[in-house]
């Protein structure tokens, strides 16, 4: 499978119209990875937005991840 980045996750989840975002920081590297990636921040297009869903599809549409189900 391949692996989303960590920047590509967040800035697809900060690129839809949402109010707040909260990441979970359990280390100061990845605070800082994450305020370099906020602090580098473009919205994603939307045609970009679309490519990085139909990369994703197929591990979304069998629900695997959905463990609360």
């Amino acid at each position: 499978m391949e692996k989303i980045s960590t920047q590509e996750a967040i800035c697809y989840a900060i690129s839809l119209p949402i109010a707040t975002f909260i990441s979970g920081i359990d280390s100061l590297e990845i605070l800082r990875q994450n305020l370099a990636i906020a602090r580098g921040f473009q919205p994603m297009q939307a045609n970009q937005m679309q490519a990085l869903r139909d990369r994703y599809a197929q591990y979304a549409a069998d629900e695997r991840f959905e463990l609360f189900r």
